[in-house]
């Protein structure tokens, strides 16, 4: 009986250590690899959904301090996710190696892009941000999804196997226990127990780790449900853009709003933003060039047109690359906003500087008002008579000398006009309204009502009037008091050359900074008498020479070589005995006469085998549509704004000299004559 016990509870305890041996290497399997494996990944991509909530956080975050916090919170949070992936890469199946290696690789490519969302957040750009950081979640989704799947999975199969284990101990311990004794029994009946509450602990924990996954992705779910909400509801429009140049799926619902039609998927983007004809054509041409990724990114987007007006509305443009995941262009980010409201805003303040411009100099102004009323009725009379190369040049005049007032709204109206093939008498009809418009607008500021002849004002001092009453007094008969009081009263139409220039200081600033130039303007002579209506033709025309020297004559910025940074742009007045010169220079490049001479024997304004010296093709500037310019632009192009320099100095029987030297710059000299009253007084 003790040895049958003994051997039963020989028999029981081999069966139970054989049953737990191979209960040991399966749970092994399972709790020290399988486990820690599955939670590891879990807790990979836990990491990565919590850093996409960060980042969420972060574009939403206004106050700049808790936006710092975050941000560091995200750099800790990588730091995190690389040291999980390290743990991981020790538990990875080998079957899994593959798509490890392309997750990481993934991530890294997508912590590089998060950094990159929050630069262009941080610098302001949340617009650009959002939209990145709503595209760069969904290569590693798949990949790790695979993982947690084949981790659970191969989990699954330990489990199974332990249960598997489980069942073959349980009958051998029964089989073994028919020749036990009760110690048999209850060691048998203990390692069964053991076995179903390991088993169940493993299944627990899974459990938790399923509960707790699911819970991590209704707080993800309804963080991007938040962020898409603000996205549909601001005055901001978002949209994709295809190689076929057609809106693609997921706009932002705001953006139905702003272009004024629902059916956007799918639509030609000129389309949508209301182009056509030329219009719809550079612009898919600039689209198109973004595509092809030929010249840099930033220089490629600026070629999209920056501002669209729609139904009257004027909507800003924004557009930036969205490459894959080998860096090529796969689709292009377009932002929309409605600015119309700023763009009133800035028209008004324009208005109020050129109110500030006429109220502090008000001579230079009415002149202003003078030389443009009657170069519109000029154009009215060219268009009437069909004279195109008159009327073009006239509203060339125009269009520079409203923008020296910052009427830059009615210089944008002026070259439209301009770009038409023919210029018809509406739109210059239109164009004059909106000058009355402005001059109506401000009536009890200027005192100057449309329509009216524009009273010019001659001012007195003391001491003037007082020579002049002396004079008088000294007269002693009628011819010479009429001839005393006919010369002082020409003396006063005198003004120093100062007070009939406008302001040419404000066009300079603007243009230079349009051109992205460095240039100063100094004005020599200030003082000089001139006879306003006897100058101030040449001086309507100034703006024209003006900004010829800043756009072709000044050198963009690092290309002045050992000159001064600071470009120079002098504007002179001499006072001579039978005239007044005016001399306008630069210190620029010079004329370029080769390519002028080619320009014009291509046009047809000189013949290839005829002889010209430097002087005579420095004077080509002077001729009638002909440019060196390689495209029209609001600021120069057409070869008309010199070409009515020309006309008007012959117009005032003056003459035209051009001295230029390559590297060195240009001096433009004017020579006008005095009238010969004024001559024989003198």
């Amino acid at each position: 009986m003790i040895g049958g016990l003994l051997l039963s509870c020989a028999l029981t305890c081999a069966a139970g250590l054989f049953g737990l041996h191979r209960l040991d290497a399966s749970l092994e399997g399972a709790v020290s690899v399988d486990v820690p494996r599955l939670m590891t990944i879990t807790d990979v991509r836990r990491q990565i959904r919590t850093m996409v909530v960060a980042e969420g956080n972060f574009l939403l975050e206004t106050n700049p301090a808790s936006a710092a916090k975050i941000a560091a919170d995200i750099q800790k949070a990588n730091a995190s996710l690389a040291s999980l992936f390290g743990k991981y890469a020790t538990l990875v199946l080998p079957e899994d190696q593959a798509d490890l290696d392309r997750l990481r690789a993934d991530v890294t490519g997508w912590t590089a892009i998060d950094d990159r969302v929050r630069a262009l957040a941080t610098a302001g750009r949340t617009a650009d941000a959002t939209a990145l950081a709503k595209t760069h979640s969904k290569a590693w989704e798949d990949l790790i999804k695979g993982l947690i799947s084949h981790a659970d999975a191969h989990f699954a199969r330990s489990t199974a196997e332990a249960r598997e284990v489980s069942g073959t101990a349980r009958v051998l311990l029964i089989g073994v226990f028919a020749g036990s004794a009760l110690l048999g029994l209850i060691l048998g009946v203990l390692i069964y127990r053991a076995i179903r509450r390991m088993v169940g602990e493993v299944v627990r924990l899974k459990d938790e780790l399923i509960v707790a996954n699911e819970g991590l992705e209704r707080t993800v779910d309804e963080r991007t449900r938040t962020i898409r909400a603000i996205l549909d509801h601001v005055s901001f429009g978002f949209f994709l853009v295809d190689r076929e140049l057609r809106i693609t799926e997921g706009h932002t619902r705001s953006l139905a709003q702003l272009l004024g039609r629902d059916d956007l998927a799918g639509q030609p983007v000129a389309g949508c933003l209301g182009l056509d004809g030329a219009a719809a054509a550079d612009f898919d041409a600039n689209v198109t060039q973004i595509f092809d990724d030929f010249l840099p990114e930033e220089l490629s987007c600026d070629q999209v047109p920056g501002r669209i007006v729609r139904a009257g509305r004027v909507l800003r443009v924004q557009a930036s690359a969205v490459r894959d995941a080998q860096g090529a262009v796969a689709q292009i980010l377009f932002g929309i906003s409605d600015v119309t409201d700023l763009k009133a805003a800035e028209r008004t303040n324009r208005e109020s500087q050129t109110l500030l411009r006429a109220l502090k100099n008000p001579d230079p102004f009415r002149r202003f008002v003078a030389d443009l009323t009657e170069r519109f009725g000029s154009v009215r009379e060219a268009v009437q008579k069909t004279d195109e190369a008159r009327a073009r040049r006239e509203l060339h005049t125009i269009k520079g000398n409203v923008g020296c007032y910052g009427l830059t709204d009615l210089a944008r109206q002026a070259h439209a006009i301009e770009d038409k093939p023919t210029i018809d008498l509406p739109p210059v009809l239109d164009l004059e309204h909106e000058f009355s418009r402005f001059l109506d607008q401000h009536v009890d500021l200027l005192g100057i009502t449309p329509g009216e002849p524009v009273r010019e004002v001659f001012r007195i001092d003391g001491d003037e009037l007082t020579r002049l009453e002396a004079a008088v007094a000294s007269a002693n008969d009628l011819a010479t008091l009429r001839q005393v009081i006919d010369t002082r009263l020409q003396a006063l139409r005198w003004q120093p050359a100062s007070r009939v220039l406008g302001p040419l200081d404000a066009q300079v600033a603007s243009l230079a900074e349009r051109l992205g130039k460095d240039v100063g303007l100094e004005i020599w002579g200030g003082d000089v008498l001139v006879l306003p209506a006897q100058v101030m033709p040449i001086i309507a025309v100034l703006p024209h020479m003006i900004r010829n020297a800043i756009d072709h004559g000044i050198e963009p910025a690092g290309a002045r070589g050992a000159k001064p940074d600071r470009a120079r742009v002098e504007v002179r007045f001499e006072d001579r005995h039978d005239g007044w010169r005016i001399m306008v220079s630069d210190d620029g490049r010079g004329i370029d006469t080769d390519k002028l001479r080619a320009k014009a024997i291509a046009v047809g304004k000189l013949h290839a085998d005829e002889p010209q010296t430097h002087a005579q093709l420095c004077m080509l500037i002077f001729a009638p549509s002909l440019s060196t310019a390689d495209e029209v632009s609001e600021i120069s192009g057409r070869g008309e704004g010199m070409a009515a320099v020309a006309e008007v100095v012959r117009n005032q029987h003056g003459t035209l000299t051009v001295d230029s030297e390559r590297g060195v710059g240009t001096t433009i000299t004017i020579d006008l004559p005095k009238p010969a009253a004024v001559r024989i007084a003198a």
